[in-house]
């Protein structure tokens, strides 16, 4: 079985700042779609409100990545990852997802009800890859600052 190895376009293909009390991206490749909910107290007042929260989309193949990133300490984020079928949007259950940084995996677990949560992501540089019975379907290199 030949493995399917993805196209490396950039060192990173998103650079994420946890800088003081707000989740900001820095930098993004031009494939992934980037949204930034505001709470709702940002929409009724004056006052700045920051966001907690980015929600980062990019297509892998066959597959649509959702990565909810949300920072939850001074120099942590939670990192939701949710994964369906490009074409019939069915979640998709039987991937595996693994978190690596520096050549060490730190995780590495099966997607349940299409999605899965890394918790308590600290800075460096990470990669994340989607694997389907050893086949790596995509990944995405990012780096948390």
């Amino acid at each position: 079985m030949k493995m399917r190895v993805p196209e490396k376009r950039s060192l990173f293909d998103i650079v994420l700042d946890l800088n003081q009390d707000y989740v900001r991206v820095d930098y993004c490749t031009n494939d992934i779609n980037v949204f930034t909910p505001l709470p709702a107290a940002g929409l009724r007042s004056d006052k700045i409100v920051n966001p907690e929260m980015v929600i980062l989309e990019k297509s892998l193949g066959e597959i649509d990545v959702e990565l909810f990133i949300e920072k939850v300490a001074d120099n942590l984020c939670n990192i939701r990852v949710g994964v369906d079928n490009l074409k019939t949007k069915v979640l998709m259950n039987t991937l595996r997802i693994e978190l690596i940084s520096e050549g060490k995996e730190l995780i590495s677990s099966l997607f349940e009800d299409g999605e899965t949560i890394l918790e308590d992501i600290s800075t460096g540089r990470f990669t994340i890859k989607i694997q389907k019975k050893g086949e790596v379907l995509g990944e995405v290199t990012l780096k948390v600052q």
